[in-house]
């Protein structure tokens, strides 16, 4: 029996799957989030009651909306810089891998005179090698020059260095993270749907462990805000089982 969108029909009962999307406010193209096990809309009401008191026991005669508002709940399990950045309120900076040279003397902290400061990012630290100065050395970049956190060993001019970086993220550069979430059902048991969620705003909403001996994960909730038409958004109701990506 094929979905008829009437009830009651067994085949209207569904086991949910889909895939998960981002696109934030200065972005242009949709991003999957990766495996999301939990996704959640949940819609709110705040109502203004009103209560008769013609009699000694008031009654509820009249109930109004007066708010609608709603949230977005997402449990990411994928590991990438770009979903650390919605846990974190924070943009990623590329990983830095670069060759320059400077000047340092002994028992100086700093390096001077850098050819070049390509892609340092001022109050990053970068591991730093080079001519008399020791293995494992961190640098963190001022703006113009590179402060070692332990004194060169040895004097050298236009010492040639190798400046190197992971993926860096500074926790709480973005006061918010605003954008558009789509989800596009993907079962294989019910009918499909698809969500677009115009106007979201994301904030961390739980603890992120790095150390466990289960498949870690991370939680993100949006509050949903409308658009400029004034919607919340859209779900399309697939009763051929086809959602629309």
């Amino acid at each position: 029996m094929a979905i008829s969108n009437t009830s009651p029909n067994t085949d209207n009962y569904f086991i949910g799957k889909g895939i998960v999307y981002w696109m934030g406010s200065s972005e242009t193209e949709w991003r999957d989030l990766g495996n999301v096990p939990e996704f959640e809309v949940t819609l709110n009401l705040d109502k203004l009651d009103h209560f008769s008191s013609r009699e000694g026991t008031r009654k509820k005669d009249r109930s109004i909306i007066r708010e609608q508002s709603g949230t977005v709940r997402m449990v990411i399990e994928e590991l990438t810089a770009r979903n650390l950045e919605l846990a974190l309120m924070t943009t990623s900076a590329a990983a830095v891998s670069l060759t320059t040279t400077g000047d340092t003397a002994t028992g100086d902290p700093g390096i001077t005179n850098l050819a070049t400061t390509t892609n340092l990012v001022v109050g990053r630290s970068y591991a730093v090698s080079g001519t008399g100065i020791p293995d494992g050395a961190m640098a963190t970049f001022d703006g113009t020059d590179l402060v070692l956190d332990v004194d060169a060993t040895a004097t050298g001019t236009d010492v040639a260095l190798e400046i190197t970086a992971p993926i860096s993220m500074d926790i709480f550069s973005e006061a918010e993270k605003t954008g558009k979430v789509k989800f596009v059902g993907t079962n294989q048991v019910g009918a499909k749907c698809t969500y677009y969620l115009n106007n979201v705003s994301l904030t961390p909403t739980s603890s992120f462990n790095p150390i466990s001996d289960e498949w870690g994960n991370f939680e993100v909730t949006g509050e949903l805000l409308t658009d400029e038409f004034g919607k919340f958004g859209q779900v399309y109701y697939d009763t051929a089982g086809e959602a629309t990506a």
